[in-house]
């Protein structure tokens, strides 16, 4: 009678990985959040930025070479899933009242801020002006900034530390 395939199912290196990643990925969540933070993810944005690093890792999980570090392809991930959070909430359309409440009658002084902020931008020459809104408003990158004007980065640089120098001469000591 011929030999009887075994009927016990033996771990393969596919099972392995998988065993190892779901040991690994928990053990690395500090040092990924502390990445994270360094990168400029604002704290109330990294749970969502770990949380979908650890899934897209976790999808793509066959993609890791076990010879190598888990950190830094982790970071990657982690790196990637901010950035296209990021993109996707600038693509989402703000929509009516929801998008920005509409001031309390008795705010007066945030309106009087407002109106203070508007008119000390308004000093500022159109350069500096436009490259404050484009980087702090938009999130636009000093590279994308530098491309769009044609200028060196390094003067981007500089018209953006102008404008912010000028801006904390102007401002009233509280």
């Amino acid at each position: 009678m011929p030999p009887q395939p075994d009927a016990t199912p033996r771990a393969t290196d596919a099972d392995d990985a998988t065993a190892s990643l779901r040991a690994a990925l928990p053990a690395s969540e500090p040092a990924l959040r502390s990445f994270l933070r360094r990168a400029g993810v604002a704290a109330g944005a990294l749970d969502d930025v770990v949380q979908e690093a650890f899934a897209r890792a976790w999808r793509s999980r066959a993609g890791l070479d076990r010879g190598r570090a888990l950190e830094p392809w982790l970071f990657a991930i982690g790196l990637r899933a901010w950035l296209d959070l990021r993109a996707r909430a600038r693509r989402l359309p703000a929509s009516g009242p929801a998008a920005e409440p509409a001031a309390e009658p008795t705010d007066f002084a945030r309106v009087d801020a407002r109106l203070d902020v508007e008119q000390l931008l308004a000093r500022l020459p159109r350069t500096e002006r436009l490259l404050l809104a484009r980087f702090h408003r938009d999130g636009a990158s000093l590279e994308t900034l530098a491309a769009e004007l044609g200028m060196p980065l390094n003067t981007v640089k500089s018209h953006l530390h102008r404008a912010r120098r000028r801006l904390a001469a102007w401002r009233p000591a509280r």
